[in-house]
């Protein structure tokens, strides 16, 4: 009756065997057993595993010294009164491992693309990209165990990075405790991104960092085509104003379909009165930057038309209102590039298309993107 009981223990024991936790790389592995148990339990392992200064993790959060038997049958252990009530248990204690440990890796550098990105702030953003980032970089170090390497994951806007074709590669120190992720972000699509890192250390707790940056690969300029609004109304994301208008003024700012390069175009028409008509749209610049607006204009006869930028006034920052040179007149659809500055001190810029005569302009393809 005692060997049928040790022996139905026993397998109560491997019954109760519910996780095999194993850390990577090769130099960094963790061999746990969680034990799940409401009875006293001693467990069996067969021969051949390596036990080298065992350990359990008390109630309490303590790492405490396990008391274990060798025979013929293979090593034997019960869990002590004070365990959890789901108990970890490390038989083969790695030389580098240092217990206690409950703080997670930490985030030290990160970058997108070329800018750099403060670690400690609460948000990181790196902004508008006008081109797809060649690289996401971020540092991590633990201070007393090495980082989990296999563990280690990145999403993109909650994907895995293969969704996008992208790929993680990461560069770890010689004592595995500060490593380099370098993430290929892949082909993204149009919008702004939120890439997530979850980085685990090597213990058997498995502390984890978790750190997220955002960045942009949306156009600065919404609806730039003019293909998003209804026929003959107003497109969307822009908005239509007349600056300066007596009260004879009359003007028309509409969605031509068919009008465009392909497609739809915008177009500006004043019919009478005072004419300072504008189409704008709040645009999120960086304030000390250089911008590029292009796109393409054309007129139905010597109308005048152009581009400007305004920075709203605040406080003791006057307000910015920067106009290119008038367009000339062009009845074919004409490129055209204005660069301008964003001054500092502003945080609600807004980018207009303009025309002060009677008669018809049209523009289309408009985009925004920083000078290189």
């Amino acid at each position: 009756m005692r060997t049928a009981g040790l022996m139905a223990l026993a397998l109560l024991a491997l019954l109760a065997v519910t996780h095999l936790g194993w850390c990577a790389p090769a130099d960094y592995q963790v061999h746990t057993i969680t034990m799940s148990a409401s009875v006293p339990v001693k467990a069996t392992l067969p021969p051949g595993v390596t036990v080298n200064q065992p350990m359990y993790l008390n109630s309490a959060g303590e790492w405490k010294p396990l008391e274990v038997t060798s025979s013929a049958d293979g090593i034997s252990f019960s869990l002590p009164p004070d365990a959890s009530h789901r108990a970890v248990i490390l038989l083969d204690k790695p030389a580098w491992l240092v217990l206690p440990d409950t703080d997670a890796p930490t985030l030290q550098a990160a970058s997108v693309g070329a800018v750099a990105l403060d670690p400690a702030a609460d948000a990181m953003d790196a902004g508008h990209f006008w081109e797809i980032p060649s690289s996401i970089i971020c540092t991590v170090a633990d201070r007393l165990n090495p980082v989990a390497g296999d563990r280690v994951r990145a999403y993109i806007s909650g994907r895995p990075l293969g969704t996008y074709g992208g790929k993680l590669q990461m560069d770890q120190s010689s004592d595995g405790k500060r490593a380099d992720l370098i993430i290929s972000p892949g082909n993204l699509p149009e919008t702004k991104h939120t890439v997530t890192l979850i980085v685990p250390d090597a213990t058997p707790a498995h502390n984890i960092l978790t750190a997220q940056l955002a960045f942009s690969t949306a156009p600065l300029l919404r609806n730039g085509d003019f293909e998003q609004g209804r026929f003959g109304g107003t497109p969307y994301g822009w908005r239509i104003a007349g600056w300066g208008p007596d009260s004879e003024t009359k003007y028309e700012s509409i969605v031509v379909k068919g009008a465009g390069r392909s497609g739809s175009a915008l177009r500006i028409t004043g019919i009478a009165g005072s004419l300072y008509l504008v189409v704008g749209q709040q645009v999120e610049v960086v304030p000390g930057q250089t911008y590029l607006l292009s796109g393409y204009y054309k007129t139905d006869g010597e109308q005048h038309c152009g581009v400007s930028l305004v920075g709203k006034a605040e406080g003791d920052v006057k307000q910015q209102h920067v106009v290119s040179p008038a367009f000339e007149p062009a009845a074919d659809w004409t490129p055209y590039s204005w660069e301008v500055t964003a001054e500092l001190g502003h945080s609600f810029y807004e980018i207009f298309v303009w025309s002060k005569s009677k008669g018809s302009v049209y523009f289309d393809d408009l985009q925004l993107r920083p000078k290189q």
